[in-house]
């Protein structure tokens, strides 16, 4: 049993890991999400196709439901966020992106993506624009108009799953990862003229998430344990994170911009897993706490920077007061 003082609920429902999150912006509800895994011969190991909506003041579950189709022997996950209160989108992969009625519990809103099987996504709300990373089948990176479904671009560069993507604030720029097979596998692109304007990075680094944290910097963590700042014009690196048990699959800064936190994921058996606050300007770590009986797959920071909610693989979420 987790006895930190500072756990307000676990919640339970989820009966696989916890791979998307994502908070109201009046700091009341929960939106999660669950995904499948399939081995090299075709047997599934875990598969849970739901969302779930909670109440984030209280910890009860509203609602669940199927969200998107899985292939039997393919594996996937089921991304999802907030437009407001009343509808959320969600990715999976099906090649469909869908609004979500939350008030009725139903599709509002279907647009399919042409076999663009969604590994990865980022929406952003002010410009209703959504940008998607394929899997290993298609490996593009596509930005989406909202009003009407409308593939806007088309970017082709990694050789293998596009693991993460993010937009800047006003949508000029994007970033896109690989984990495997790219020599650089981060890449930066110009939405505007479509096209690569920088690469960098190692296949060494097996990097698994890359975010804007300006529009001049990235942040990046990668399976070598260490978290990374990057110079997009450039491609340098200007600050090191080190100091991660495990290897980092998370981070989210606080919206002051001075720190930012990280999960850890370790598949030593009963090795404890936490949560990292680290220092930005500084590159050092804080503190490490928040005490976890699983490998932290995915977190959030609420909008009012008053509670951090964290996703494992063990299906729990956990909700923290700061």
């Amino acid at each position: 049993m987790n006895k930190d003082e500072n756990l307000i609920y676990i919640l339970k429902f989820h009966t696989c890991p916890v791979n998307s999150l994502a908070v109201s912006n009046d700091n009341s509800l929960l939106l999660s999400s669950s995904s499948q895994f399939v081995d090299y011969y075709d047997r599934i190991v875990f598969s849970d196709n739901k969302i779930c909506l909670w109440n984030l003041k209280t910890g009860k579950k509203i609602n669940a439901w199927n969200a998107h189709d899985f292939e039997y022997n393919e594996s996937g996950k089921i991304f999802v966020n907030f437009f407001n209160n009343n509808y959320a989108i969600s990715t999976g992969p099906d090649s469909k992106i869908k609004i979500w009625d939350l008030k009725k519990f139903k599709e509002k809103i279907v647009y399919s993506t042409n076999e663009h099987k969604i590994e990865s996504m980022k929406l952003l709300k002010t410009k209703l624009l959504l940008i998607t990373g394929g899997n290993y089948r298609d490996k593009s990176i596509r930005l989406w108009n909202l009003n009407n479904g409308n593939c806007l671009t088309i970017l082709n560069n990694h050789k293998w799953s596009v693991d993460s993507v993010d937009i800047t604030h006003n949508a000029n720029n994007a970033v896109s990862s690989s984990n495997l097979h790219d020599e650089k596998p981060i890449t930066i692109w110009d939405l505007h003229k479509e096209k690569n304007i920088n690469s960098f990075g190692n296949k060494e680094m097996r990097i698994t998430k890359v975010k804007f944290l300006t529009k001049k910097y990235i942040i990046s963590s990668g399976e070598d344990k260490i978290i990374r700042i990057w110079n997009i014009d450039t491609g340098k690196i200007i600050r090191f994170f080190k100091g991660h048990e495990g290897y980092p699959t998370c981070f989210k800064e606080f919206s002051n911009k001075k720190t930012f936190i990280s999960g850890n994921n370790s598949i030593i058996k009963n090795q404890e897993n936490h949560v990292y606050f680290w220092n930005i300007a500084k590159g050092e770590l804080k503190n490490k706490t928040f005490i976890h009986e699983s490998g932290i797959n995915t977190l959030e920071i609420s909008p009012d920077n008053k509670k951090i909610i964290t996703g494992c693989n063990n299906g729990n979420i956990y909700v923290w007061k700061k």
